[in-house]
């Protein structure tokens, strides 16, 4: 709750730039997950941060930062099902070097069965005109344009967990089953890509680990 008061302050007016103004109060909502996961489960300091570049390139780029335990730490401090991870290892996708992208894949369906506007609501606002990049120990993730139209039907999705979730609360089982097979549609979407051209994949693997979780949103100006 202390999040989603102070963020107003801090970030609506460079938001005004990059969003319609109808948005701009469930992008704060959005935002303030991955701010609040960093303060509350991270077991670090995390830093929020805003900037703005003037012309030719105009754009607003929000980083949200933490050097902290990660989204697998984090998930088994949580009791969480890894049902995404689960699934990829019994399909045969799963790999060792494929663990922080699995991961990173594992927070993205967390988010989507949230009765609140959060991470997965905002990339997806994003990614329609700007770019997100996760990052988590060894791996990245950009969330693009190109990429946002491999993801319709994870969006479509989404959409039907929010009338659910405000209609009476719960998600049906189908649409729970449903969320897990397009995160993992997704992934293996992605992966195919990365393994037949890296060079124009969403996915980067670094043989540098840099610790923590990082999350960067990059709008272009309106």
């Amino acid at each position: 709750d202390l999040t989603l008061f102070t963020l107003p302050n801090q970030f609506e007016k460079v938001l005004m730039d990059t969003i319609p103004e109808e948005s701009i109060s469930k992008s704060i909502e959005s935002i303030a997950e991955p701010i609040s996961n960093g303060i509350l489960h991270s077991k670090s300091i995390t830093w929020a941060i805003s900037q703005t570049t003037p012309l030719p390139y105009s754009k607003t780029v929000l980083s949200i930062v933490d050097i902290g335990i990660g989204f697998e730490e984090s998930i088994n401090i949580k009791g969480i099902e890894k049902v995404i991870v689960s699934k990829a290892k019994i399909l045969g996708y799963h790999k060792d070097y494929l663990n922080d992208y699995f991961f990173i894949m594992e927070a993205l369906h967390f988010s989507m069965l949230k009765n609140r506007y959060g991470l997965i609501d905002f990339i997806f606002r994003v990614a329609e005109s700007g770019t997100v990049r996760i990052h988590y120990n060894s791996t990245q993730i950009l969330f693009t344009p190109r990429l946002l139209k491999k993801a319709y039907s994870l969006r479509e999705c989404r959409k039907i967990i929010i009338k659910e979730l405000d209609k009476d609360g719960t998600i049906s089982s189908q649409i729970k089953n449903r969320a897990i097979n397009e995160i993992i549609n997704l992934s293996q979407s992605l992966l195919d890509l990365f393994n037949n051209d890296k060079q124009y994949s969403s996915i980067r693997i670094y043989n540098v680990i840099f610790k923590g979780v990082h999350i960067e949103f990059e709008l272009p100006k309106i």
